[in-house]
């Protein structure tokens, strides 16, 4: 599975890109095992990411969810950090 991987806000800051494309390895199942790898690749990730919201084509997703169910040639991951604002 290759993913389009687009980083917003304190993710950009920390991994140092605003996208990149990632090879995921077999054996990756769920979504859980994909935020192993993104901070095996990234350990800066590992100050936002615990708090970060992720989306998988388009559609927020959660650690259980399988990748396979995501998986085609325009897969898109999103990590999107809280926000604040006023």
């Amino acid at each position: 599975m290759r993913l389009r991987t687009r980083y917003f806000a304190a993710a950009r800051d920390a991994v140092g890109l605003a996208e990149e494309t990632i090879d995921v390895p077999a054996g990756t199942g769920t979504v859980a095992d994909l935020r192993t790898l993104l901070l095996a690749r990234h350990p800066g990730l590992a100050r936002v990411l615990g708090q970060s919201r992720l989306a998988l084509n388009q559609r927020f997703v959660v650690d259980s969810d399988l990748l396979s169910a995501f998986d085609g040639p325009d897969a898109e991951l999103a990590i999107i950090p809280p926000v604040a604002g006023g």
